[in-house]
Parts: structure tokens; sequence; C-alpha cells
């Protein structure tokens, strides 16, 4: 009984291990796929920036349905949708936007109420609605932030 009960925790303890690594892959995948959109996104190539960030955005809600922090991957989603929106919006496809949150609406809701969802998503859904210098100003605004965060924390 002793040998199976051993296999047993063997088995779990390599599945848990292949999973933490297959993890931490994604998670340096989306952080790459970010980055790289970003810089697309600061050169102001919009086309670029478009393509980049449907990657990123596509690794992120891989992340939400295999993270074990769902909060942490839901976060890291919809600020990589915002991002996505506004390039979106920068090329005037904010129809696409409208199919995309379509879409993230979906995935949120295995994981959030339907309420909390809505929440989520309206600074998306606000994005449709805003002119291009709303826009311009919410970008900056976030990416203002991430600065100072990145100072307190060094």
């Amino acid at each position: 009984m002793g040998t199976i009960h051993t296999a047993t925790e063997t088995i779990e303890a390599s599945v848990k291990t292949n999973h933490q690594h297959m993890l931490a892959q994604a998670i340096y995948r989306w952080r790459y796929l970010l980055d790289n959109a970003r810089s697309e996104l600061h050169r102001q190539d919009w086309n670029a920036a478009v393509d980049a960030y449907q990657q990123a955005y596509c690794q992120a809600e891989l992340l939400i349905h295999i993270a074990d922090c769902k909060n942490c991957a839901i976060k890291n989603y919809v600020r990589t949708l915002f991002e996505y929106g506004y390039s979106l919006c920068q090329t005037h496809h904010s129809e696409v936007l409208l199919g995309v949150l379509d879409i993230a609406r979906q995935t949120l809701e295995c994981y959030a109420t339907t309420t909390l969802t809505q929440q989520l998503l309206k600074p998306i859904i606000n994005l449709v609605h805003a002119n291009s210098q709303q826009r311009d100003i919410w970008m900056n605004q976030l990416f203002a932030e991430d600065a100072l965060q990145q100072q307190a924390v060094h």
C-alpha cells in the first residue's frame, strides 16, 4: 500500500512542477509580448501595435485560465485589453474592439460575477465612446502611474 501512495505523490508532485514551469513560461511570454506591443505604441506604429497587442491579449487570456492567482491574471488581462483597445481605437477599429469586448466578457464571467465583469470592462467600453484626446490622456495617466510604481519599488 505504501508503494502506491508514494507513486501517487510522485505523480502529483511532477504534475505540479510541470504546471509551475508552464505557468512561468506563459507569464514570461506575456511580458515579452506586452513589452513589444508597448514599444510599437510608443513609436506610434499603430498597425504594428494592434498586431502586437493582439498577441499579448491572447497570452493574457491563456494566463487567466492557467494562473493560480486569478486576481492577478484578471488584472493583467484587463490592463492588456485596455492597451489593446486603445491601439484599436487609434487605427479606427473600434468596431473590432466591440467584438473583442464580447469575448472578454465571456472569459471574465467564467471567473467573476456579471456585475464585477461589467465594472472591469467599463473603462474599455469608455474607450469606444471617447474622443482621441481623452483616450490619449487616459493612456498617459496609466503609463505615468506605472512609472511612479516602479520608482516606489526600487
